[in-house]
């Protein structure tokens, strides 16, 4: 019985976290339609999301550690944002500012 209840989905489900935040321009307006890549810089493992019409990106049942946010979306700069540590149950949020730009160009937040 006890090594049943090491396995449970539920003890699993506690190990997570979500990020999510707002996508704008120099403005501050949102950007929709903008492609974000959340990627796990231990394991490499990545999601994706798109901001929503309000610029909204939200990624759930992330594994706690450590991550960086790419943000690409075209007639803007990419914005990559490092050093995002997730917790146990946390609901953390990461805004990113789009510069105005060549896709090719790469701003590091």
């Amino acid at each position: 019985m006890i090594t049943l209840a090491a396995f449970s989905p539920w003890r699993a489900e506690a190990q997570m976290a979500s990020l999510s935040g707002l996508v704008s321009d120099p403005s501050g307006a949102a950007v929709a339609g903008a492609d974000v890549t959340v990627r796990d810089i231990n394991t490499g493992t990545a999601r994706m999301s798109v901001t929503d019409g309000r610029g909204w990106y939200q990624v759930l049942a992330l594994p706690v550690g450590n991550y960086e946010v790419m943000v690409r979306k075209s007639g803007f700069t990419e914005a990559l944002r490092r050093g995002i540590s997730l917790a146990v149950d946390q609901q953390a949020t990461a805004n990113i500012a789009l510069q105005v730009g060549s896709v090719r160009q790469q701003v590091t937040v």
